[in-house]
């Protein structure tokens, strides 16, 4: 046993005694993606410096023959544009799938602080049915049952239940109108 920081949902601090859940970790398919696509950001930076590359040479041979010169330039400017804002997307993406991949641990590494040793919880667990796989993100086993949990990170009222196939989310847009999406 050991004494641990907790922080409850309604912001009260408070120390107890209490031991911890395993934990047993495996690498998530929006951990893979995330990865992948840090790969392919690597590879449109590359890309962008060679865009740069060809607009210097082109400016170089401008001096001497001009119409092929200007035709290096144009294609080098026109490629650095289109591959600078394929550039901000995919910063985006990872910035998302990052936030993602750091809320799933975040949630399992609170969960399992928050239940004594007699629980394991299972993180990113695959299942197949029907020949279809599907990943549940934390899976909880105890002496009182097995619990399915999947994490999400969506801001305003949830509404749903176990037995709607559907959920909503209510909010408040920036323009101050209240809007639902289900999902």
């Amino acid at each position: 046993l050991f004494f641990q920081l907790c922080y409850n949902v309604k912001n009260y601090t408070f120390y107890r005694m209490c031991s911890m859940a395993k934990l047993v970790r495996k690498p998530s398919a929006l951990k893979t993606e995330f990865l992948s696509l840090k790969q392919k950001l690597r590879k449109k930076i590359f890309a962008l410096l060679i865009f740069i590359v060809i607009a210097v040479v082109g400016n170089l041979i401008m001096s001497s023959l001009y119409n092929v010169g200007l035709v290096l330039v144009g294609v080098s400017v026109l490629g650095f544009l289109v591959t600078l804002i394929m550039i901000t997307t995919a910063q985006n993406n990872i910035i998302i799938k990052g936030q993602g991949v750091l809320g799933e641990d975040n949630s399992a590494e609170m969960l399992a602080s928050m239940l004594d040793d007699s629980y394991t919880v299972f993180q990113n667990v695959v299942v197949t049915l029907d020949g279809k796989q599907s990943e549940i993100d934390l899976v909880v086993v105890g002496m009182n049952g097995i619990f399915a949990i999947e994490v999400k990170n969506r801001n305003g009222r949830i509404e749903g239940g176990y037995d709607n196939d559907r959920w909503f989310q209510h909010k408040t847009g920036r323009g101050g109108s209240d809007y639902s999406s289900d999902f």
